[in-house]
């Protein structure tokens, strides 16, 4: 799964793209989670897409609550269970600009709970 895709803009489609169709060439399966889930399924309905864990703004807010809820989620999701390797998107989605330690916080629960492999690309 390539973690925080999102392609709105024509540089950042080009790097998750271009990094999910290699992975596809070599015979994997790729799953793109994101942010923007309705905008970027219509504008890329060939590829598989599920919501971000960060998705829900309002419980990011609620540190107790939001860590029980990233927790729940992570474990009952039938996608993400399934996945072999988590990969942080390429470009510019982990700086302080966007943000990074609620990312860093979901990419290390999915290796706590899950233990999946996780990559940062960038």
């Amino acid at each position: 799964m390539i973690d925080y895709a999102v392609p709105l803009n024509n540089g950042d489609a080009a790097l998750i793209f271009a990094l999910g169709d290699e992975l596809e060439t070599l015979g994997h399966k790729v799953t793109y989670s994101t942010f923007q889930l309705n905008k970027v399924e219509k504008k890329y309905p060939e590829k598989v897409w599920i919501a971000s864990i960060l998705s829900n703004k309002y419980l990011n807010h609620i540190p107790i609550i939001r860590y029980i809820y990233y927790c729940i989620k992570i474990l009952c999701h039938p996608i993400i269970k399934k996945q072999d390797l988590i990969i942080a998107a390429p470009g510019g989605y982990i700086n302080s600009y966007y943000g990074f330690k609620l990312k860093l916080l979901v990419l290390s629960l999915y290796k706590r709970l899950l233990g999946k492999t996780i990559i940062m690309y960038s």
